[in-house]
């Protein structure tokens, strides 16, 4: 952790605090001096001492400043939420990424839980987390909602895609919501705005799997990470899937240990990908439903989803296409489902 006055915002308040505890008695009296001037006793001039008059428009000048100084550091540090979900057994390697992330914000709130994955597995092979989805996206909306709202807010996600889309749908609308990825790739901040309605280009291809298969079941993968080169679209025809459509970054995927996805991209992917899913929802009734996403576009596409009324959060997967998942890698899955609630990733 770094020390105290490492930390700009904390340091930023507390000079501003200080300030305003300096100033404004200051101006209290030199105020009261001007009044005296202007409304004197009877039998007495009105007068106007230039020293006051200055030392008073100081004295304002300088208040406000700090008032502004003490405002712009709540909205740019504001409060960092984390909200982590992990398998049991998985390594947390966020932890250090955390930390310094905390370090730059005035609050830290947290809502942490672990998977047991064997006890939510049902007896159809489902993993079943519509309860922790729902206990995590309620816990993060009330305590957004009951902190200062002229603060900003920060989402620090470390959640399993799945559970990340689904908390994603619970979020409030609130204004200066931005969602931080912790511990980027290039180790360059990565974030974006709640509810961005920018766009991004991505590569939008089809790929047949069976002729013969039922055509109102569709496999989407979102390929926006390195780690969706190494994954075989043929492992759709599992789920009785005759076509893929795949969505991948503009230019193709990024090559391993190569570049990552750019700050722009990030900020139109959920927006772009959500009017993709959207078409997709009004044409098909039942979706497989792959995904490498960073985090953050995983709860951004979430928030979209909600926001704008598509049918992505409803209904429960067929007994015959229900998948036994042996485990779940933090930046992959499945979802065989025809639609999902806000709070299943089944």
């Amino acid at each position: 952790m770094a020390t105290w006055w490492s930390q700009p915002d904390r340091v930023r308040v507390a000079v501003a605090n200080f300030a305003i505890i300096l100033f404004a008695p200051a101006l209290t009296g030199v105020s009261a001096l001007l009044i005296e001037d202007a409304l004197p006793k009877p039998g007495e001039h009105a007068t106007l001492i230039p020293l006051r008059l200055i030392v008073f428009l100081v004295l304002l000048a300088l208040l406000s400043g700090a008032v502004w100084l003490r405002t712009y550091s709540y909205r740019v540090g504001g409060t960092l939420y984390y909200a982590h979900a992990l398998a049991e057994g998985m390594s947390d390697r966020r932890r250090a990424a955390l930390d310094k992330a905390a370090d730059n914000h005035l609050a830290l709130r947290t809502v942490s839980r672990w998977i047991d994955i064997e006890d939510r597995t049902t007896i159809d092979g489902v993993i079943d987390i519509h309860g922790l989805c729902s206990e995590i996206g309620a816990n993060l909306e009330s305590l957004i909602n009951a902190d200062n709202p002229e603060t900003g807010y920060t989402l620090a996600p470390n959640l399993l895609w799945p559970i990340a889309i689904s908390v994603g749908a619970y979020l409030p609308p609130a204004r200066r919501t931005r969602i931080m990825e912790l511990d980027p790739p290039d180790g360059q901040p990565l974030w974006c705005w709640l509810g961005d309605d920018r766009k991004a280009d991505f590569d939008h291809s089809v790929e047949q799997l069976d002729a013969e298969a039922d055509s109102s079941r569709i496999g989407v993968l979102l390929g926006f990470t390195q780690h969706a080169e190494k994954f075989d679209t043929e492992t759709f025809s599992d789920f009785g899937v005759g076509s893929v459509r795949v969505l991948s970054a503009s230019g193709g995927l990024p090559a391993t240990g190569g570049a990552s996805l750019t700050a722009d991209q990030i900020a139109g992917l959920a927006h772009s990908v959500v009017a993709e899913l959207k078409t997709l929802t009004d044409t098909s009734n039942e979706l497989v439903f792959v995904a490498f996403i960073p985090e953050i576009v995983a709860v951004a596409s979430g928030f979209e989803l909600a926001r704008q009324g598509v049918r992505f959060f409803a209904g429960h997967p067929p007994a015959a296409l229900r998948p036994t998942l042996p485990g779940v890698h933090p930046d992959a899955g499945a979802s065989c489902q025809p639609r999902t609630r806000p709070t299943s990733s089944r």
